[in-house]
């Protein structure tokens, strides 16, 4: 008995009711008693027909992830997101969606050791508002920290040079100066001229206003290079559009309210990692760059005087 209790890692009690049974009752017994029947943790059906019909009314075009963290926070009902999207599908709520392989296979870079040691910089046109306000797409301006995935993110009227620089002040008014920015090639950023790409002397507003605060501006030849600031575009086109839903949100000013001080901290503080160093690379303002941070942000264009002392602007 001391020998089969060993084989079987039982005790030497356990193994002498097996035993026992097994004689009396032959190969039966040997079959768990708990299999062909219902967990003991196994949800009453009634109350996944509670939570299915709470997503249809509520959250019908919500991805299985973003409904369970929904169910949790404001219907008290915690179901894992597996489980949900198995109950979306059945329901016809939800349906799986086949990944599309890729032509080119791309390694991801591994994330930079230290905070704000590079921000991936993008823009992202999309029905933020679903069509509540007169306009129909609005851009969004997105930075995220390479190192932490901290978001910056702010709605502007557009992508160009001007909202581009008033989105950099705030971020250096509060943040300091970042050691590089991961962007791409779009003209406000970089030259683009054939004749004019290799002229080092000729930088755009932006990158002139960079290179005097000693920020070095990098340009991704693809999106897959900067792809975390391209994935974070994509999970807020489809989170962020369901917040401002919920809130009833149709303006610029109120969306970018709603995002500084409700939405970002607590996206942040959920999803932010932790670096792989302790340093922080931020580049602190020095007094005459806080002095003059409006003239370093705006329009710089250079005419000649005429010998009657004007200029044609």
């Amino acid at each position: 008995m001391k020998e089969a209790a060993k084989k079987i890692n039982k005790s030497e009690k356990q193994t002498r009711r097996i035993k026992n049974r097994y004689i009396s009752q032959w190969a039966k017994w040997l079959i768990h008693k708990a299999r062909w029947k219902p967990s003991n943790n196994k949800w009453d059906n009634k109350k996944y027909q509670t939570a299915i019909q709470i997503v249809k009314d509520n959250y019908y075009d919500y991805w299985p992830t973003l409904a369970s963290e929904k169910l949790s926070e404001k219907h008290n009902i915690f179901i894992p997101t597996s489980t949900l999207r198995l109950k979306m599908i059945n329901a016809w709520i939800w349906k799986n969606k086949s990944r599309k392989k890729e032509d080119k296979q791309f390694t991801a870079r591994p994330r930079k050791e230290a905070y704000w040691e590079m921000i991936q910089y993008d823009w992202s046109y999309h029905l933020w508002f679903e069509g509540r306000d007169w306009t129909t797409y609005q851009c969004l301006l997105v930075a995220v920290d390479d190192a932490t995935w901290k978001v910056t993110a702010k709605f502007a009227l557009n992508e160009w040079l001007i909202e581009t620089m008033k989105f950099w002040k705030e971020y250096i008014i509060e943040n300091w100066k970042p050691q590089s920015i991961y962007l791409d090639k779009f003209a406000t950023y970089k030259v683009n001229y054939p004749n004019a790409t290799d002229d080092k002397e000729l930088p755009t507003q932006f990158n002139r206003a960079c290179i005097s605060l000693w920020t070095k501006l990098i340009f991704a030849n693809t999106p897959q290079a900067k792809w975390r600031v391209e994935r974070m575009n994509k999970t807020l086109q489809d989170r962020l559009v369901k917040e401002l839903r919920e809130e009833n949100i149709s303006n610029i000013d109120e969306a970018n309210k709603f995002l500084k001080n409700v939405f970002l901290p607590k996206f942040n503080k959920k999803y932010m990692v932790v670096a792989r160093s302790n340093y922080n690379l931020h580049l602190e303002l020095r007094e005459d760059e806080k002095l003059n941070l409006d003239q370093i942000f705006s329009k710089h264009i250079s005419r000649k005087i005429a010998n009657d002392f004007t200029f044609y602007y």
